[in-house]
Order: structure tokens, then C-alpha cells, then sequence
């Protein structure tokens, strides 16, 4: 099964009445709905704004994680899924080392919001590297 497909999926069936919800506030019929979400359906499937909607409402952008992944110059930083975890972890720490920081003050500034956004955006960038290292083994 493709990535993308399961991200798909995934966004669509978060919870148990998650893809009700999606498919009502999208104006779709549920049934089909999760045919679009479906990655064994090879008769439906959904549009860019479809997806852009799906994603916005459920505040659930795994897909984007995925396409990320796929685009050119993204290679796996680790040489093994051991190093791999290894470096999720250290950019795990980075990201509470940034929270700590920006809240030490009582007060969080847009720079100290963005640090902690690329802290996010690097554990992200890991995840799928472990997730990379995963696939192929």
C-alpha cells in the first residue's frame, strides 16, 4: 500500500464518526466519502480540493508529511533505523529545549513561535526518515 493512500485513510478515519463528520461538512454522500478515502477503491478518488478540504478540516495535514517526503533531495539522514531513532529523539529535545525557553519568561514572541515551528517541522523531517527505514526493511 502506498504512503499517500494510508495518509488518506488515515486522515479520513481518525476517530470512529470522523469521516461522517468530513463527509457532511464537504457536502459528500458518507458512502462516497470513504470510497474516495478508500485505498482498495480504484473507481474513486478524491480531488485536490477535496483533500485540501479534508485536511483543513480535520487540522490533520499527515498528508503533506507524505508528499514532503516524496519530493526530490529528501533522503533518509540515517544510515540505520537505530540512528535514526536516535536522532528523532535529540530533535524531540529540541523542541521541549525550545517550549522551555520561550516560556521562561511568561511571555512567547512570533520568534521564539517560529523557532518552535522549525523544531516541529525537524521532527517531522525524522519521523519520516524512521518511517523511510521502516518501509524497507
Amino acid at each position: 500500500m502506498d504512503q499517500l493512500d494510508l495518509a488518506i485513510h488515515n486522515t479520513a478515519h481518525r476517530t470512529k464518526d470522523h469521516a461522517e463528520y468530513l463527509a457532511k461538512a464537504m457536502g459528500k454522500s458518507y458512502q462516497v466519502f470513504i470510497n474516495k478515502c478508500n485505498y482498495n477503491n480504484d473507481t474513486h478518488h478524491l480531488n485536490v480540493a477535496e483533500l485540501r478540504a479534508m485536511m483543513v478540516l480535520s487540522n490533520d495535514f499527515q498528508v503533506l508529511d507524505v508528499l514532503e517526503a516524496d519530493r526530490p533531495g529528501h533522503e533518509t539522514q540515517s544510515a540505520s533505523l537505530g540512528d535514526a531513532l536516535l536522532h528523532l529523539g535529540v530533535e524531540i529535545g529540541d523542541v521541549y529545549s525550545a517550549i522551555s525557553t520561550a516560556k521562561a519568561d511568561g511571555k512567547v514572541t512570533e520568534r521564539e513561535r517560529n523557532t518552535i515551528s522549525r523544531e516541529i517541522a525537524e521532527v517531522r523531517a525524522a519521523l519520516l526518515d524512521v518511517e523511510k527505514l521502516v518501509s524497507a526493511l
